[in-house]
């Protein structure tokens, strides 16, 4: 196994050449996750209590649209630091196909591609500002550096890599492609 940056590794293996990308962050963004988790969660808690208790019926209705706020972002933050935490990112080359998963503690719904379909990758450019420096922040999962047309549709992969990883996945991605492609 080799290692591009501290969060990207990559090997061929029988026939099949992998990447995996970590999601982790440093331990103390994990904890900040896990603490707005926890005090996000006991607010819901709080307010679904109040919906037990005598008020009049617009405030508990008020309430209850509050909750429905609450429970999506209940969700998303609750993935988003099950992906911190347990996720990583698998682009596999196996055989003729190019396949993409989001992984969370093993689990991940895979995205299959057509070597022969992919003409080229190339780096995704997003402006310096706030587009990009909310892309990389840590409480959100991010966008993928990295795309490809498929079929007329734009894929993307490498969440929320640096330039200097982003440069170096491409090249290794796009050798692979290449080669694959000759040996067909």
């Amino acid at each position: 196994m080799k290692f591009i940056g501290s969060r990207i590794s990559h090997q061929n293996k029988n026939g099949i050449f992998s990447v995996v990308i970590a999601a982790s962050v440093e331990r103390s963004k994990e904890t900040l996750l896990a603490t707005w988790l926890f005090f996000w969660t006991c607010s819901g808690i709080y307010f679904i209590t109040q919906l037990f208790t005598p008020l009049p019926k617009e405030t508990k209705l008020v309430i209850a649209v509050l909750l429905t706020f609450w429970g999506y972002y209940e969700y998303r933050i609750g993935l988003i630091f099950l992906w911190r935490k347990f996720g990583y990112e698998s682009i596999k080359f196996a055989d003729d196909k190019l396949v993409i998963r989001d992984v969370i503690r093993g689990r991940g719904k895979s995205r299959e591609f057509f070597i022969d379909n992919i003409p080229h990758f190339a780096k995704l450019k997003l402006e310096e500002g706030w587009v990009k420096s909310m892309d990389q922040s840590f409480w959100v999962k991010g966008n993928g550096y990295i795309q490809f047309q498929y079929q007329g549709k734009l894929v993307h992969f490498g969440k929320q890599l640096t330039d200097e990883e982003t440069s170096k996945l491409l090249d290794l991605v796009q050798r692979e492609l290449i080669e694959r492609k000759r040996k067909r």
